[in-house]
């Protein structure tokens, strides 16, 4: 799956998602909903890229996710 499609699927399920918690106590709620994207946007990463070296992907590639996503920091 490209990155651009990734990005187009992600955007309205968090999205979605953030608008329906935002009313709740949900500062633990966003910190897991953090840590579960990050975790499978970095795993997508290294199936993805299987040959280049987890520095490589932290560099290049997940940090372009991070800017389109607009979620990591």
């Amino acid at each position: 799956m490209k990155q651009e499609i990734l990005i187009r699927k992600l955007n309205p399920i968090i999205t979605g998602w953030v608008n329906y918690q935002k009313y709740n106590v949900s500062s633990k709620a966003f910190e897991k909903l953090d840590y579960e994207v990050y975790k499978c946007l970095w795993k997508w990463c290294i199936r993805r890229h299987p040959k280049k070296s987890r520095k490589w992907i932290a560099k290049n590639i997940f940090t372009l996710l991070e800017i389109e996503l607009g979620l990591l920091v």
